[in-house]
């Protein structure tokens, strides 16, 4: 508090245009003057970085563990699972994905990491349980995380597959399989998502 009213006393930029450093700046105010500091932090550190943060706080709802179904607003009650389950299953982890679960009772859940210009970025969560597989794309705003699946996506649609990349930014989208029967777990493929200029684009 400043005279009475509340002002902003800390803020950071973030620059990653950077080919292999992210230069982070730091402005704390002190004694009414805006004191700066500069670190340069490994892109791919901060890459995991961000995938943990967003494992760790996106609602449950979309990890979907046992008693947190799609729709539930008690968190609570999930939060203990997360740092449970990274130390239960191991976690498969690449510079802008990170998986981990067994496939059994509770689910495999993918984490990929799409980066804008700027130091925004959108996260996807894919979480897969009994052969049914759920996907959103978040983005943080505010401190809370927030479906921009309808716009960040072209033509998204959750009854398709999405299936993002380990080693890109690329998606292969397909449709779900119409025969119950089928072997294949998913439905011919529609087409694929690029990840261009903060972006998906849809390409043949």
């Amino acid at each position: 508090m400043v005279d009475g009213k509340p002002v902003k006393i800390i803020s950071e930029e973030v620059d990653s245009t950077g080919e292999s450093k992210v230069k982070v700046t730091t402005k704390r105010l002190v004694k009414r003057r805006w004191q700066n500091s500069v670190n340069y932090v490994d892109r791919q550190d901060q890459n995991r970085s961000l995938l943990m943060d967003a494992y760790m706080t996106v609602p449950a709802k979309y990890l979907r563990f046992e008693g947190c179904e799609p729709g539930s607003q008690d968190d609570a009650e999930c939060l203990k699972y997360r740092a449970q389950y990274l130390k239960e299953y191991a976690v498969v982890d690449e510079p802008t994905h990170f998986s981990v679960g067994d496939g059994g009772r509770d689910p495999i859940i993918r984490l990929n990491l799409y980066r804008r210009y700027g130091g925004t970025h959108v996260v996807s969560v894919s979480s897969l349980k009994e052969a049914d597989e759920a996907i959103r794309f978040l983005e943080k705003r505010d401190g809370k995380w927030v479906d921009i699946s309808g716009t960040v996506v072209p033509k998204f649609d959750p009854e398709n597959n999405y299936e993002p990349g380990r080693y890109d930014t690329t998606i292969e989208v397909r449709g779900k399989k119409t025969n119950a029967e089928q072997e294949s777990e998913y439905g011919p493929r529609l087409y694929a998502l690029v990840w261009k200029d903060g972006k998906f684009e849809v390409e043949k």
